[in-house]
């Protein structure tokens, strides 16, 4: 199950469910017990379970699933690329597209097209960003060491004298790369065996 699924678990190491909130616990965990994680996730042939990405991070564009972190690590593989953080946005052609905001390394120059003809020799057309936004930095959270705003961050990219490749609305757009920011957080890679839980399954 190579493009991963919806991941799910049961086990007396799953809570129970929220502290009198029967209506968050309800759309959490199943009549049956099981945890909705959240999570994309796949499994190999040894039967190691990756997360693959947060569902609430995917996109669609054109009828097909996009998992933002495979087009980040696609971008960070760029040697003038430091970090990426891709977001869907709105296309009337395509529903969605990705809009890729990315800091580059020290002294590093690179063009919007660049990457994206760079994105195209290791992803399928649908999933390279159609944007791309050079960032100074990126916002952080409390615990991610920054505090830069999203509007910081867009005058940053002006001050670098960055065409911004990037639809209108860039501040709302700057918001959900914060969040997006928030969400690298997660725990990705090797994450358990199966024999780890009761049950753990992709679904």
């Amino acid at each position: 199950m190579a493009s991963g699924a919806k991941s799910c678990s049961r086990g007396p190491n799953v809570t129970p469910g929220y502290y009198n909130n029967p209506e968050a616990t309800a759309a959490a965990i199943t009549p049956d017990g099981w945890l909705r994680s959240g999570d994309i996730a796949r499994r190999d042939s040894e039967g190691y379970y990756y997360i693959v990405d947060r569902i609430k991070d995917m996109f669609i564009s054109g009828g097909e699933n996009v998992y933002p972190a495979e087009v980040e690590a696609c971008c960070c593989n760029h040697p003038a690329v430091l970090e990426a953080a891709v977001i869907g946005v709105a296309d009337a052609r395509w529903g969605e597209v990705g809009h890729a905001a990315i800091r580059l390394r020290e002294a590093q120059t690179l063009e919007a097209a660049e990457l994206r003809a760079f994105a195209r020799t290791q992803l399928a057309a649908y999933k390279v960003p159609k944007y791309v936004t050079v960032l100074e930095d990126f916002p952080r959270t409390a615990a991610g060491k920054g505090t830069k705003t999203p509007s910081c961050a867009v005058r940053s990219a002006k001050r670098a004298g960055f065409r911004m490749h990037a639809p209108a609305g860039g501040g709302a757009l700057l918001g959900r790369l914060r969040r997006r920011c928030r969400s690298l957080n997660d725990t990705r890679g090797k994450i358990a065996r199966r024999d780890d839980f009761e049950h753990l399954e992709i679904l």
